[in-house]
C-alpha cells in the first residue's frame, strides 16, 4: 500500500553547484530535516569550492562530486545521477528551501499516479506568491513560468505543460532501482 512504500522510500537528491554558497545551507538543513536514514545528497560542485566542500562535509547523509571544471547543469545532474541508486530521484537547485514534507509529498505523487513519468514542485517565491506551478509552453516552444505571481493554494497534483528544472522527480525504472 502507499503508506509502506512511503516507509521505506529511499530518495537520492541531486544538487549541481556553483557560485555562491549562502542559500545551499537552507536547502541542506530542509532536506535533512525531512530525509529518511537511507536518503541520500548528491552534491556536485562545479567550481571546486572549500566553502562548498566543507559545508557538505556537515552533511552526514550527503556526498560530494567534484568533476574539476564546470560541466555545466545537465551534464552535472547526470553525473551524480548515474551513481544513484534508490526507489525516488530528484533533481533540485541548491537555492531551492524544501518545505516540511517536501519529499514524503513528492512520492506520494509517484506512487498514486504510476502514470507519470515525473513530477515537479510548486515553487514559490519568498513573499508566498507562485514563482512556478510548472511552465507553460506556447506554440513556438516558448517556456513560461505557471501562474507567476498569483496567490499559491496548497495542495493537489495537477498537469503541467513541462516543469521545471528547479525541482522535479523522473520516475525511476526498475532497472535502475538496483
Amino acid at each position: 500500500d502507499s503508506a509502506s512504500a512511503l516507509a521505506t522510500a529511499t530518495w537520492r537528491i541531486v544538487i549541481v553547484h556553483y557560485a555562491a554558497v549562502g542559500a545551499r545551507q537552507t536547502c541542506l538543513t530542509a532536506l535533512e530535516q525531512q530525509m529518511a536514514p537511507e536518503d541520500e545528497i548528491l552534491v556536485v560542485d562545479n567550481q571546486g569550492s572549500p566553502a562548498v566542500a566543507a559545508l557538505v562535509s556537515g552533511v552526514a547523509q550527503a556526498r560530494l562530486f567534484t568533476p574539476g571544471r564546470n560541466l555545466g547543469y545537465g551534464a552535472g545532474n547526470n553525473l551524480a545521477a548515474a551513481t544513484a541508486r534508490g526507489r525516488y530521484l530528484m533533481i533540485l537547485n541548491p537555492d531551492v528551501a524544501p518545505r516540511p514534507a517536501f519529499l514524503r509529498h513528492m512520492a506520494a505523487a509517484l506512487d498514486g499516479l504510476p502514470e507519470l513519468a515525473l513530477v515537479t514542485a510548486a515553487l514559490l517565491l519568498p513573499d508566498g506568491r507562485v514563482n512556478a506551478l510548472g511552465n507553460n509552453v506556447t506554440y513556438a516552444g516558448i517556456r513560461t513560468c505557471r501562474c507567476l505571481g498569483k496567490r499559491h493554494v496548497s495542495g493537489g497534483v495537477y498537469p503541467v505543460t513541462a516543469i521545471s528544472g528547479a525541482a522535479f522527480a523522473p520516475r525511476r525504472s526498475a532497472s535502475s532501482d538496483a
